[in-house]
């Protein structure tokens, strides 16, 4: 027998004899009906035999991240039963990503600055499993500081760069952000030239823009103290991580609506420019010329946020000069114009062309200027370019359409949908829209037309970008777009009152126990929580479900996730009894 369930058993012995305690005193009161609180405890006990259960069909999984990302669902489940139990399903998963030691070895000897790697499938599989894990144990900021220790002591500081950005995610999905900000310190200081630590900056600005401030300006003061190095790339990636976090753009955000930084971020900003530039000059005589636009750039917000700071500026730009240049300082509005005017020229040039380029026209694409692409896109010799390049723009000009509730305009593009990756992005998206309008039959009819497409779609991903080796996407073992479109499109109408959701999760089911899907990569295809919602919905249609999964791997997790559902509602019914008795004993 296993620790944990060694653990299981002795808390399910110990709620045995308070079991027999209570059914004791109650047969000493033969005509009192049972208390609430025995139906709590035998609630409790019945979930913790479901627990033992799974931790042992768990244990039986060959495959480390199978086994990892079985026991943290369970350890979710377990949480608010048996929290040392939770916490050591957790440690034994968390251990369970880390690669061979050889290569825990190399990572170790990975120096702060190195230039980040391209991740491969199995690394993102492991990164998926740490993470979940992660998220769980930051419900006790202690037992997370100390996973995030461990991955530090074991992967090196960019591992622990992650594991502590992780956290200060969570923590900002919490509200709690003076805890983000200690995340966000730690991830930084673990490695300050890696953007994910910078980036949640970002997330936790949209909600509360002093206390991003307060990690801006933490983050380059840390930095002021730094000699970064063009060589490794880490010049370039804080300087483009500070950029971000003084004018968020939405395509890298993935956030709309993130107000920009205070007048002291501005300040520190500008100033941290200047001071970076004359260090490159130092180090490399004759380079500054290189950095002559990025100082142009912060000359409106020195302008605004730090004229004292005007003739240090004055220097460096006049020795970036090249020669015969003159001086011409910017202003904010001159420089978004000439932006605009160059983005403009340079797409007339290529509507002009009988060969637009892809890239300027994935940019007019992704700017919702659809009708120029689509004139560019036509210029373009049929072919698998003018094929992927038309599909994702129907793709995003549904979206857009979706977005202004002309739903009818969104479905005629989204119908003309071939490849699974789109029908993932776009149908969701219109099926929230009709679940929002509380419209069941136009959320019906998306939800039929999305199955009948992904049942004919070309499951095959968009090419990746130039430079980009095609081995990085990986194969049908590592993602399956079919199956995970389906989780999607049965969380989009989870809201409506009728059975739709379920009716989709049974195609799920399907298509699941088809799937060519490598889960000992602990890849299950859809999210878990998906079975945790809709158990609140129907849970013995769900539970049918979940036990219809022929994969070992993915019925635990089903399991779990209704667990998971049935833990909480316990956990709140254990709450409004402790009330209701503190509220009869005050009486």
């Amino acid at each position: 027998m296993s620790r944990a369930q060694s653990r299981i058993s002795v808390r399910a012995t110990s709620l045995l004899l308070a079991m027999g305690l209570l059914v004791s005193t109650a047969h000493s009161q033969p005509k009192q009906a049972p208390t609430k609180p025995d139906d709590l405890l035998q609630e409790k006990l019945s979930l913790l035999s479901n627990l033992q259960g799974l931790v042992a069909r768990a244990k039986q999984l060959e495959k480390p991240l199978a086994r990892g990302t079985a026991e943290a669902e369970i350890a979710d489940a377990a949480w608010s039963l048996d929290r040392e139990l939770a916490k050591e399903l957790l440690r034994d998963a968390y251990s369970l990503s880390f690669p061979e030691e050889a290569e825990q070895a190399r990572l170790r000897k990975r120096p702060v600055g190195a230039q980040p790697q391209m991740p491969t499938p199995a690394d993102n599989a492991r990164s998926s499993v740490r993470g979940r894990v992660m998220k769980i144990a930051a419900r006790d900021r202690a037992f997370a500081d100390e996973l995030a220790r461990s991955a530090a002591e074991k992967l090196g500081p960019y591992e622990a760069h992650r594991s502590y950005a992780s956290l200060a995610g969570s923590a900002i999905e919490e509200s709690d952000y003076e805890a983000a900000r200690k995340y966000i310190t730690q991830s930084i200081e673990a490695d300050p030239t890696q953007i994910t630590g910078p980036s949640v900056i970002n997330q936790l600005a949209a909600k509360n823009r002093d206390a991003a401030d307060a990690a801006t300006l933490a983050y380059i003061d840390h930095l002021n103290s730094l000699t970064l190095s063009a060589t490794n790339g880490s010049r370039g990636r804080v300087l483009f991580s500070l950029s971000m976090l003084i004018q968020p753009n939405e395509f890298f955000t993935k956030i709309s609506g993130i107000a920009p930084p205070g007048p002291a971020v501005m300040r520190a900003y500008v100033a941290y420019v200047l001071n970076s530039v004359a260090d490159v000059e130092q180090q490399s005589p004759g380079t500054i010329t290189a950095f002559r636009l990025l100082l142009l750039s912060i000359y409106p917000l020195l302008k605004q946020y730090a004229p004292e700071l005007r003739q240090q500026f004055l220097d460096l730009e006049q020795r970036s000069r090249k020669p015969g240049e003159s001086l011409s300082l910017p202003t904010a509005k001159g420089i978004e114009e000439e932006y605009k005017a160059k983005r403009d020229k340079q797409e007339e040039r290529e509507l002009e062309s009988d060969r637009p380029d892809e890239i300027i026209i994935q940019r007019v694409i992704s700017r919702g200027d659809f009708s120029k692409a689509r004139k560019m896109i036509d210029k373009l010799a049929d072919g698998p370019q003018k094929a992927q390049l038309t599909e994702m723009l129907n793709a995003q000009e549904a979206i857009s359409l979706a977005n202004k509730v002309d739903i009818p305009g969104a479905q005629k593009l989204a119908e003309s949908l071939v490849k699974a990756g789109s029908i993932l992005r776009v149908f969701p998206v219109i099926a929230g829209k009709c679940a929002a309008k509380n419209d069941d039959s136009c959320a019906r009819d998306t939800i039929n037309q999305a199955v009948r497409q992904l049942k004919k779609a070309d499951v095959t991903p968009f090419a990746p970008p130039p430079g980009v080796p095609a081995s990085i996407i990986g194969t049908s073992k590592d993602f399956d777009l079919v199956l995970t479109s389906l989780g999607s499109l049965a969380s989009a109408v989870i809201s409506l009152k009728d059975d739709l959701a379920l009716d989709v999760l049974d195609e799920l089911v399907i298509t699941a126990n088809h799937s060519e899907l490598d889960t000992g990569q602990g890849r299950t295809g859809f999210e878990t929580s998906l079975f945790k919602k809709l158990a609140e919905k129907n849970e013995e249609r769900t539970n049918a479900a979940a036990l219809q999964l022929q994969d070992s791997l993915r019925q635990i997790v089903a399991l779990a996730a209704i667990d998971q559902w049935k833990a909480g509602k316990l956990a709140k019914a254990e709450a409004a009894s402790r009330n209701n008795d503190s509220t009869v004993r005050k009486k």
